[in-house]
């Protein structure tokens, strides 16, 4: 996935989804109103990997 838009000093923004880490529930049910949100990335997705159990595929 790929997306452009426009940061607050007026330069264009490219940016590029590579890939998808982790995903958990919602902790409220209701989205109508305020939700938060939280994201996070990565310079380096493969250190993070190697970190990350999880990631590899490793068994706990």
């Amino acid at each position: 996935m790929v997306g452009t838009s426009t940061n607050d000093r007026g330069e264009q923004i490219t940016w590029s989804m590579l890939d998808v880490v982790d995903v958990a529930p919602a902790l409220d049910d209701r989205l109508d109103t305020d939700a938060e949100l939280y994201s996070r990335h990565f310079r380096n997705i493969e250190a993070y990997r190697a970190f990350e159990p999880l990631l590899s595929g490793e068994e706990l």
